[in-house]
């Protein structure tokens, strides 16, 4: 975020909060669904799972896709806190809860190997913004501003079920091979993880129609457009279940599981910098890396762009 940006959205809070004691403020309630706008890139950041929709059907079928999308897609309530100016101008200042459905970030499906991630996004977040209003009986009115999270984090679901032994190197030391050569296993994960984002700052922007309803009600529906990115702080599990049942080698019957208590603070929890060097708590880079301290590694981002339809009641004091 660069100073004007922030010495804008500053203002605009600002003058959303001294208008509050004065005449001619309002307050709103309202409500809509994003849709997906300006889709990424997704995938996975584990080697399990790779970057996009892959699958092999029975009958020798491939199907090679890549998965797109936006986490800012979802339901949206707040409240909005507003005060007109002149008939024509107003400052506003919202306030929403946002809850995002799961989207699909990588997905292997094979006869014998089946992965997929799904992730989801929930948050708070303030708009301050700039209203622009016709002087009409019915008021036509566009917006724009800042959307400013304040709270909120991403869950991520991991499923594996894996018959081609690639799972088995999490368990056991396979000496640098994607597989453990020789083993017939089983093996099945399961893992839940939630990441928190860094501050970031947004654009939205919109249009609308109000009608009022005598003095002081009136209803109203616009759409609006938000877009945001934002970078990864840190990743922690809250649950993660291994278990792989078969042959380790021939005659060599196993039954080995590994759950989130079982696993070092290196491998249960991520913190993301924009730069890896040989200092960095990763043992890609430095041979001196400490298991007992999150793994570091290179910033991810998250697109959380959207085009909602909202609607809401709004209140003039």
């Amino acid at each position: 975020m660069n100073n004007i940006q922030l010495l804008c959205a500053l203002f605009f809070c600002i003058i959303s909060f001294s208008c509050l004691g004065q005449n001619g403020f309002y307050v709103q309630l309202r409500g809509g669904y994003g849709i997906p706008a300006a889709k990424d890139d997704l995938g996975s950041p584990l080697p399990e799972l790779g970057n996009g929709d892959y699958s092999i059907s029975d009958l020798g079928n491939v199907s090679d896709k890549s998965t797109f999308g936006t986490l800012g897609e979802g339901v949206n309530v707040g409240i909005g806190l507003g005060y007109t100016i002149t008939e024509n101008l107003i400052v506003e200042l919202g306030f929403a809860y946002t809850k995002g459905p799961k989207l699909l970030d990588a997905r292997i499906n094979t006869p014998t190997y089946k992965a997929e991630q799904y992730s989801k996004a929930t948050g708070f977040a303030l708009s301050p913004n700039l209203i622009i209003q016709a002087n009409s009986k019915i008021k036509p009115y566009v917006k724009f501003g800042f959307a400013l999270p304040i709270a909120g984090f991403i869950i991520t679901d991991v499923d594996i079920i894996d018959d081609e032994n690639r799972l088995a190197c999490r368990l056991v030391d396979c000496g640098g091979s994607p597989t453990l050569p020789g083993a017939s296993l089983h093996t099945e994960l399961h893992a839940t993880a939630k990441t928190h984002a860094k501050a970031a700052l947004g654009f939205s922007g919109g249009a609308g129609v109000r009608f009022p309803i005598g003095d002081h009600l009136s209803f109203f529906t616009e759409v609006n457009v938000i877009t945001l990115t934002l970078k990864s702080k840190d990743t922690k599990y809250s649950s993660y279940n291994i278990q792989a049942i078969g042959d380790l080698l021939p005659g060599i019957p196993v039954d080995i599981a590994q759950t989130i208590e079982d696993l070092d603070i290196y491998d249960k929890e991520i913190v993301y910098l924009d730069e890896l060097t040989q200092n960095s708590n990763n043992a890609d880079y430095n041979p001196d890396y400490s298991v007992d301290k999150p793994i570091e590694q290179r910033s991810l981002k998250s697109n959380l762009n959207n085009i909602s339809l909202n609607v809401g009641v709004q209140y003039n004091f």
